[in-house]
């Protein structure tokens, strides 16, 4: 589990301390009571919450997604179904399209998706996001950047439509 991860780390960033864990690892498989297996596994998990502890120290800065403006892997999801509904109408796409909007909660929205013409103009607008429990209607930072994105100057009143993947 660890060498398979341990050779990927070396080859983004080469270093003797990469060389050393896949030798570590190497040896820990030919050990044939497991002790050295099970010490390699402790050794390295030690190291990598130091590392770990180390970052958010460095940091101090909580990591709320990691994927940025991209969203998860199921908004990542969506967005290519998505994707894929808008190239069937015979649409290009084209995503994380910015509207700009200087009197918007957020002076600049980026839609999620946007289906573009034979000409390059907007025809249509998708955002993906969460919905509420009760209602399924979208959250109040998904319903926020709809109105900016129609109060945007660059807004041709393109249809918006609007896709939960929760």
């Amino acid at each position: 589990m660890f060498l398979a991860a341990d050779i990927g780390e070396a080859i983004a960033h080469p270093s003797a301390s990469a060389v050393g864990w896949i030798l570590l690892d190497v040896v820990s498989f030919a050990d044939p009571t497991g002790i050295g297996s099970a010490t390699a596994h402790a050794v390295k998990a030690a190291h990598v919450m130091e590392e770990t502890i180390h970052a958010a120290q460095i940091t101090k800065k909580v990591i709320r997604n990691p994927f940025g403006r991209a969203g998860g892997a199921l908004h990542q999801a969506k967005i290519g179904n998505v994707i894929k509904q808008i190239e069937a109408k015979g649409l290009t796409t084209k995503t994380e399209y910015a509207f700009h909007n200087a009197k918007g909660v957020k002076k600049v929205r980026y839609a999620d998706v946007v289906g573009l013409d034979s000409r390059g103009r907007v025809a249509e607008i998708h955002q993906v996001g969460r919905s509420t429990k009760r209602f399924r209607a979208p959250v109040s930072r998904e319903r926020a950047a709809i109105r900016d994105i129609r109060g945007a100057s660059n807004y041709n009143g393109a249809r918006i439509y609007y896709h939960r993947y929760d």
